[in-house]
């Protein structure tokens, strides 16, 4: 998990949010669950969302943003999660 919150740090993406989309998908694996089969599957995802609250990243970022092409860098994935792809390519294209 600690790759998961490194990344989500670097998107500037704070650990309650993540918190809430993981008990969504967690309301909603419970509905799929139908069986005993499938129990392994939400035993794996209390599994990760116990280590996800009890891990914290080593850094975070991979991206170094005190550089030109770091900043370019940061601004593109941040305004593709954004889904604004526009931005994304213009950012890209002034460099």
């Amino acid at each position: 998990m600690k790759w998961c919150k490194i990344f989500f740090a670097s998107i500037n993406l704070i650990d309650e949010e993540m918190f809430r989309f993981f008990e969504i998908l967690g309301k909603k694996l419970a509905v799929m669950v139908k069986d005993d089969s499938d129990s392994v599957l939400l035993l794996i995802y209390n599994s990760g969302l116990e280590a996800f609250n009890s891990t914290e990243p080593e850094e975070r970022s991979y991206i170094d943003t005190s550089s030109l092409l770091g900043e370019v860098a940061s601004g593109y994935i941040k305004d593709l999660i954004a889904g604004d792809r526009r931005s994304a390519v213009e950012r890209v294209m002034e460099v």
